[in-house]
């Protein structure tokens, strides 16, 4: 279980997928990352990629956000994020798509204010393919944010770096965290 730590669902419980390949981001962490962002949150369109339990996503509508794309390639991620949207009361807010990241992303119609990444820890080369992609098709919007979180310090090509207007490093126990401002 998951609580929400702000906004109008604040304490409310979400539930985790019931497999062991998600592991939500810590409670510090996510406390950290919110900070940063301040009310940037409020009515954006968020993308939540490798979106496992969807704690982000979920925080995010906590926060304002006007909807959240969850996706994941993992079909009981996808049955959580739509049991706790059903639960929330958030179904219209809420597309959940089970599809692999990097696919999602060379298909995408959509274009986004803020896109959180978290793929599984020791899969650092899914973030390089994810904004590569994401800056090649032009998927983030204009004042966009990206959110990458990591089990190492991340070290992206310069070239992608130069795309953004303002970069921050954060670190908190297992996780480093870099944010992106466009």
């Amino acid at each position: 279980m998951i609580r929400i730590s702000g906004g109008k669902f604040r304490s409310r419980i979400i539930k985790a997928p019931t497999n062991l390949k998600t592991v939500p981001t810590m409670g510090k962490t996510k406390l950290a990352i919110f900070n940063a962002l301040g009310a940037a949150i409020k009515y954006k369109i968020v993308l939540d990629l490798f979106a496992g339990s969807g704690a982000f996503g979920f925080e995010c509508l906590s926060r304002e956000a006007s909807s959240v794309f969850f996706i994941d390639n993992d079909e009981c991620a996808i049955k959580t994020i739509k049991a706790n949207a059903l639960n929330l009361g958030l179904n219209e807010e809420v597309i959940a798509i089970k599809d692999d990241a990097v696919s999602y992303l060379n298909n995408a119609n959509n274009n986004f204010d803020l896109i959180f990444m978290d793929p599984p820890y020791g899969n650092s080369v899914l973030i390089v393919q994810a904004l590569k992609t994401i800056i090649e098709r032009a998927i983030l919007k204009e004042n966009g944010i990206i959110i990458i979180e990591s089990d190492e310090k991340l070290n992206l090509p310069n070239e992608y770096l130069l795309k953004f207007k303002k970069i921050k490093d954060y670190h908190h126990g297992l996780a480093y965290i870099k944010i992106l401002w466009s």
